[in-house]
């Protein structure tokens, strides 16, 4: 039997929880294009190749995650999106969340100072500059 997820709104009463944010529901469209276009063939081959790898590239991996201030949709930077997104399968990107010290030696991670120094055109304003403005 599953156990709703309930929030409480002010006044102490059950309410239950979206399941997606106003916010992430107008950016899934441009996310489910970028993740289209990196896997596009059918035949692209898990780049991670992590210790529970089943192969076949599925979804997309960000090297510098959202929650660090990384872009989840492709820039205009073509060399930019190659490091920063990576078709893989889901369990080696689960790995990857699971272990990140793990993956972080093994380049699968970026934080801020990483990627200011591997794209110091993007950080012309000390902020990241997604559309290159």
């Amino acid at each position: 039997m599953k156990t709703r997820i309930q929030s409480y709104d002010g006044e102490g009463r059950p309410s239950s929880l979206r399941r997606q944010s106003a916010k992430r529901r107008r950016s899934a469209p441009s996310r489910a294009k970028t993740v289209r276009q990196v896997t596009k063939n059918k035949t692209v081959r898990c780049r991670i190749d992590g210790p529970y790898c089943s192969g076949r590239a599925e979804t997309v991996h960000e090297k510098w995650k959202r929650s660090a201030g990384g872009p989840h949709i492709l820039t205009r930077d073509a060399q930019f999106n190659a490091f920063q997104f990576v078709a893989c399968c889901r369990l080696c990107n689960g790995w990857v969340e699971d272990a990140p010290t793990s993956a972080r030696e093994l380049g699968w991670v970026w934080t801020y100072e990483e990627v200011a120094r591997l794209f110091p055109q993007h950080f012309l304003t000390g902020r990241f500059l997604v559309r290159g403005d």
